[in-house]
């Protein structure tokens, strides 16, 4: 008798799980029921004091279905593709602006692959130069400077260097000029070490510019180092 009781609640306990199993695979192939929202579904009304209420239910005599906004599903793969659709077009795509082209005949900046569908304009690209840079520190014995790194300032604590180097790219199709770039330490004061190099750094280009010193006087402490920031600008710079 035991052992029927058992499989009775066996069987029913396999039943229960195959509907639950085919409710679950029922609702993963049709979508979950939804509930459609309507206005009605909420209800508003004014106190006494001029208080704004909202409600799933009429909890004063005054109270009116509110006016809500339908509910809509949006297609956010559509909505993303409309969106690149409305971008202007760039030479972003295009390997970059080619100043040295001149303007497109709309005024328009033409691209170095020789796109001439870009919106902007070549007066705002190719009036200022851009520039950035990496700060580079060359340590004494070393042929090749090593960028800065959680490893390099480990480094400072017991070698000494030879020289910081700056290395200025020009991103941008405009030469830059009168070129000033200077390594900044903010320790316990802000001071500017200027480096030394070239005054201009063609269209695309590379420049490095070197912080020389006497190593066994470097112009700032191992500390002051570890804040060390590079500080570029020019005479067209943006």
């Amino acid at each position: 008798m035991t052992t029927t009781k058992s499989t009775q609640a066996s069987a029913r306990t396999s039943s229960f799980a195959f509907r639950c199993l085919l409710t679950c695979v029922v609702c993963l192939a049709f979508g979950f029921p939804q509930r459609t929202a309507s206005a009605e579904d909420v209800y508003t009304w004014t106190d006494e004091e001029g208080g704004l209420h909202f409600s799933t239910e009429p909890q004063a005599t005054n109270a009116v279905p509110a006016e809500l906004p339908p509910i809509r599903k949006e297609d956010l793969v559509e909505k993303i593709q409309d969106l690149k659709n409305a971008t202007p077009p760039t030479c972003e795509k295009h390997g970059g602006d080619d100043c040295s082209a001149g303007a497109d005949a709309d005024g328009s900046v033409v691209c170095l692959d020789g796109f001439r569908g870009s919106s902007v304009s070549f007066a705002s690209r190719c009036s200022e130069a851009r520039l950035d840079g990496d700060l580079l520190l060359q340590f004494q014995g070393d042929e090749i400077p090593v960028k800065m790194s959680q490893s390099t300032l480990r480094r400072l604590r017991r070698e000494k260097l030879a020289n910081i180097v700056v290395t200025v790219r020009n991103v941008s199709g405009v030469e830059a000029k009168a070129v000033e770039v200077a390594g900044v330490v903010s320790h316990t004061r802000v001071r500017a070490l200027p480096a030394v190099g070239p005054s201009e750094v063609e269209p695309f280009g590379l420049a490095d510019y070197t912080i020389s010193f006497n190593p066994d006087a470097p112009p700032a402490s191992a500390p002051e180092l570890r804040t060390l920031r590079a500080r570029i600008r020019c005479a067209n710079c943006r």
